[in-house]
């Protein structure tokens, strides 16, 4: 008998937006400065000396996936393991009318993930929950596509629209 994986989101649809990899090399743009069992982090050698950019990846056991949805049929274990990736920053805001006028506004993303060590779980299930949370943070107007960060930025956090339905 073959295994079927399911997700509780009830369809197929993988992602309310479309998936763009970005131009993050790391590895032909970026230089290792930590090399751990833990966590690797890296530098961007073509980022300006005052706003470096730093990316790096962790990975750690966890003791118990915890979760706030009951869940029905648990596995047999509930350790788990939990990755990291991080993003650090520098928006630089200059005025070119005042060349005196400089602000450094620094930026952090993660995006982190746990679920137990089960050899069912596959990197297409990480993949698809990525895309899934990414979705999340989009939503469909009369005037189009666009991110949820505005109303986030205002603390507005209940959403008004829905995402963007891929099978219309």
């Amino acid at each position: 008998m073959a295994k079927v994986t399911a997700w509780g989101f009830g369809t197929n649809k993988l992602a309310d937006t479309p998936q763009n990899v970005s131009s993050i090399n790391p590895v032909s743009d970026f230089a290792l400065v930590t090399d751990d069992p833990t966590e690797c982090a890296l530098v961007n050698g073509a980022s300006d000396i005052d706003a470096p950019e730093r990316l790096s990846y962790q990975a750690r056991k966890v003791n118990q996936v915890v979760t706030d949805l009951d869940v029905a049929n648990p596995g047999p274990s509930v350790k788990g393991v939990q990755y990291v990736v991080r993003l650090d920053e520098i928006l630089k805001v200059t005025d070119s009318a005042d060349a005196t006028y400089r602000k450094d506004l620094p930026f952090v993303g993660y995006v982190v993930i746990r679920h137990p060590i089960d050899g069912d779980i596959q990197p297409s299930h990480v993949d698809t929950m990525f895309q899934r949370l990414n979705g999340a943070c989009y939503k469909e107007t009369a005037t189009g596509i666009s991110t949820r960060f505005g109303d986030l930025m205002k603390s507005a956090l209940h959403p008004t629209v829905d995402g963007i339905d891929p099978t219309a």
